[in-house]
């Protein structure tokens, strides 16, 4: 050890028996509890490696210790890198302390892996989201609320169509089919128009909102529309058809309110055995998430899973969410569902390093060794008279409720070197 690191050790341990100030107490305190685990070879820095477990035994004794200003850059070599493969953070870390060592390397390696870029727009979540389901209004008569989606592509028929227009009556259950050629506009409308001419029109038609059901060919309206009855196998008319028509009438009238009870208790029953297994995200204006796309042609295995990331700009309901990209360049117009989401981790721009609040502490009352002087050093062991009224001060400043109290480092580390035996060793003359 050279004259200049015992130079500062003395200095230290001046500090932490004759100042006042707290802060720099604590502050000392670690520096010297740390010391013992340092070596310095040809001018480089070293920590001693403390191999507890037979695979840490089998590597190299010293680990390089990495400066603030680098840490960035090692962490971009171990898992940025082509070699790095954007590994998990266990790897990662694995591979990290095999050579290199800095303070809080756990919390530093997790933030920094859970907020790269690639591995959130590649990889899928653990965390499997899901939000509740919510039950449709249930109609009260058939043929009010219909269900429509497209089927296929099929084996073109002998008359060319390729595709089935399906409508579900949502009170009914009844099912409507009908082939047709290919699925643009013009076809689609032409299959809602056969809809409404067999059945009559509907209060609620359902859909998915693809093109071809939102497009402008199926928001024109007629000029003069005309009603459309649906046709009935009925025959023949009994010759009272007043008292006919009002037993009917009371006949319907039962069955559907039967129809509509059990269909609302069906509905219950699901909704609360779907959602006792969801687990859903709690999202706010504000957050930034990634959205899941689904790649097509070639290579789409090597595509990114998710897109992004996109801050949320509005929450229309409880399942839709309306993104923008945080650039400004674009901007969606259609909410997308919430299953499709994941919350991102973002990163702090640069120049800042990356969590650099986290790695730092934000307290105004900390001071670095840096900022004491030697000559502050003096003074404050010659006004030792005057310590009672300081620490009197000291204690009144340093009343604050949030405070965190966290367990001396000697209950953390069992390879824990006593201050007491470094400082006597320290006033002999001999250090370490």
């Amino acid at each position: 050890m050279n004259n200049e690191m015992i130079l500062n050790i003395n200095i230290l341990l001046l500090i932490w028996k004759t100042t006042n100030s707290l802060c720099l107490k604590k502050h000392a305190r670690r520096i010297l509890l740390e010391a013992p685990d340092y070596i310095l070879i040809r001018g480089v820095l070293y920590r001693n490696r403390k191999a507890k477990s037979d695979r840490n035994k089998s590597k190299p004794a010293y680990q390089l210790a990495v400066p603030h200003k680098m840490i960035d850059m090692i962490l971009f070599m171990i898992h940025d890198s082509p070699l790095g493969s954007h590994s998990g953070i266990q790897n990662t870390l694995d591979r990290l302390r095999d050579d290199f060592y800095f303070p809080r390397m756990g919390k530093i390696v997790t933030d920094y892996v859970a907020s790269c870029h690639d591995c959130q727009s590649r990889k899928v979540t653990n965390l499997k989201t899901k939000a509740k389901i919510v039950p449709y209004r249930t109609p009260s008569e058939p043929f009010q609320v219909w269900q429509v989606d497209l089927f296929g592509p099929l084996k073109t028929s002998q008359n060319g169509n390729q595709y089935l227009f399906t409508a579900s009556d949502m009170f009914s259950k009844y099912l409507f089919v009908l082939p047709i050629r290919n699925k643009d506009m013009l076809t689609v409308s032409n299959a809602v128009f056969s809809l409404v001419s067999q059945f009559g029109v509907c209060e609620t038609l359902i859909s998915d909102q693809g093109s071809e059901f939102i497009g402008s060919c199926t928001q024109e309206r007629p000029a003069f529309p005309l009603s459309a009855f649906p046709s009935t196998d009925l025959n023949n008319i009994p010759a009272d058809t007043k008292s006919y028509i009002v037993a009917q009438q009371k006949r319907l009238d039962t069955i559907r309110t039967s129809v509509k009870e059990h269909s609302i208790a069906a509905q219950d029953r699901m909704e609360k055995a779907t959602n006792a297994k969801t687990n859903e995200l709690e999202l706010s204006v504000g957050d930034y998430v990634y959205l899941q796309i689904e790649q097509q042609g070639q290579g789409k295995k090597f595509k990114p899973t998710y897109d992004g990331p996109f801050v949320i700009t509005n929450i229309p309901s409880e399942h839709l969410i309306l993104l923008r990209d945080p650039n400004g360049k674009r901007k969606f117009k259609q909410p997308v569902h919430i299953n499709r989401l994941k919350l991102a981790n973002i990163r702090e721009p640069n120049p800042k390093p990356y969590f650099q609040r986290d790695r730092t502490s934000s307290s105004s009352h900390s001071t670095t060794e840096a900022e004491v002087s030697q000559s502050d050093i003096l003074s404050a062991s010659q006004g030792n008279d005057n310590s009672d009224e300081l620490n009197s001060q000291h204690a009144n400043e340093l009343r604050r409720s949030s405070r965190q109290i966290r367990l001396p480092a000697r209950y953390q580390d069992s390879d824990f070197t006593n201050l007491d035996s470094v400082a006597s060793e320290t006033d002999n003359g001999g250090v370490f």
